[in-house]
């Protein structure tokens, strides 16, 4: 054990002295006040974590509660969520850019902020919907209604509107739950508006594999306990294996890859890229795994969530287009709810929807990679831009060969034998570099 090891250990089994005793080659103190700071330094940002979280949380359900006893207004209600979005955006950003923190862990704390800020937006969003409808059915009257609005003029919003007004109280909520009573898997009772207001229905959405929120979601029986385990044990296997193929095989292939890159020795650049596409493929199908069938699986276990239709086959994709609509379907689910429907809905044109849409989704993939390391490269940006012309090229392939394999070995070959590993040299010869620099 080194010199500086030692002191350490020196300084954490004496915890009965009140301060360290600086001799007279003040080292001690140095070392004492490292290990302090690696100490508290982890804790502190986990607890300044959680508040920021929670506060963010505990601001949106004032939001609603106060819109819902009409205390604030459409337009005020508008502002307050805009402003409170903004601030759930950027303070992770900037906190992020200015901690010392390793990049992995900076890394999974704006993840998470950027999945908090995603469920934010639906709650605010379905909530909205939820209160001008119900503020329509209170006020308006069915007979009065469907006199004076004639059945031409309606769009599908406005239609079901007026049908299911009431010139009763609870009318409107007892049909809505007739509606519910249909739907498979729902089990009553059935959370209604604005009894949905609270902070433990807020608090579940927070927790819940899903990034779209609706008054009621399926629901299992029970949380079974050793499927919680075996998933947790799954879940340290794949951890372990990604970290060892990391280590083992990721690693030295892009520190061999910085030469070549310096020089910009095509042909070493290629040996290199084909080197690190298999195990890159392992590892990101490890993650896949680890993510999306194991983390959210527990999560839905824990919360008793219903639907757990987390991805399709994407593996079997013969378009870039079906990979990017079967992979992840939570944000999936989110893009078009929130984004692609509202803008058709606008009258944008369906291909410029599409380009907003992976416009959306580069920025965040940017900011997810880069800002961790505290350097803007853009290669996740366009590299989400180009998903866009790659979707009409496979399409194009698709048609073309009209084969199933010729179209899921393209989408391979673009996406992992390429494209990922490409990617990951740039980023590490870019942040290497800007390294050096400082």
């Amino acid at each position: 054990m080194s010199s500086h090891g030692l002191q350490v250990s020196f300084f954490l089994v004496q915890p009965h002295q009140q301060r360290p005793v600086c001799n007279a080659e003040m080292e001690t103190c140095d070392y004492a006040s490292q290990a302090y700071l690696q100490l508290m330094g982890p804790a502190l940002g986990l607890l300044l974590t959680l508040l920021s979280w929670s506060a963010s949380i505990l601001a949106a359900f004032i939001v609603e509660k106060l819109a819902s006893h009409r205390l604030l207004s459409n337009t005020m209600t508008l502002l307050l969520n805009f402003l409170l979005g903004t601030a759930n955006l950027l303070l992770p950003c900037l906190w992020v850019w200015t901690s010392p923190s390793h990049p992995v862990l900076n890394m999974m704390y704006l993840f998470q902020s950027v999945i908090i800020w995603l469920k934010l937006i639906s709650y605010s969003h379905a909530n909205k919907d939820l209160r001008i409808l119900h503020g329509r059915t209170r006020k308006m009257d069915l007979s009065s209604s469907s006199n004076s609005v004639p059945r031409s003029g309606l769009n599908s919003r406005d239609e079901l509107t007026v049908e299911v007004q009431d010139d009763k109280p609870g009318v409107f909520n007892e049909k809505l739950q007739a509606i519910f009573s249909e739907v498979k898997d729902l089990q009553p009772p059935f959370v209604m508006y604005p009894q949905n207001l609270s902070l433990g229905n807020l608090l579940f959405f927070m927790v819940a594999p899903t990034l779209c929120y609706q008054l009621n979601y399926p629901r299992s029986q029970s949380v079974r306990g050793r499927y919680v385990v075996w998933i947790v044990m799954r879940m340290c296997f794949v951890a372990a294996l990604m970290l060892f193929s990391v280590e083992q095989y990721i690693k030295p292939t892009l520190e061999m890859s910085l030469l070549p890159m310096q020089h910009m020795d095509v042909l070493s650049i290629t040996e290199r890229l084909l080197r690190l596409s298999i195990p890159n493929t392992y590892v990101w199908l490890w993650g896949f795994y680890l993510y999306f069938h194991l983390w959210l699986n527990f999560l839905a276990e824990i919360t008793r969530f219903g639907d757990r239709q987390f991805y399709k086959d994407w593996w079997n994709a013969r378009t870039i287009d079906r990979y990017w609509r079967t992979w992840n379907l939570p944000v999936h689910n989110w893009i078009t709810r929130h984004l692609y429907y509202p803008l058709l809905r606008k009258g944008t044109p369906k291909g410029l929807a599409v380009l907003l849409c992976f416009a959306f989704s580069a920025v965040f993939h940017e900011l997810i990679i880069s800002l961790p390391f505290r350097h803007i490269s853009l290669h996740a940006f366009f590299g989400m831009l180009a998903q866009v012309p790659l979707i009409f090229l496979t399409k194009l392939i698709d048609r073309r060969f009209d084969n199933s394999f010729a179209g899921n070995a393209t989408f391979w070959c673009l996406f992992c034998v390429v494209g990922q590993p490409m990617g990951i040299i740039m980023y590490y010869f870019d942040i290497w570099k800007f390294n050096s620099k400082a």
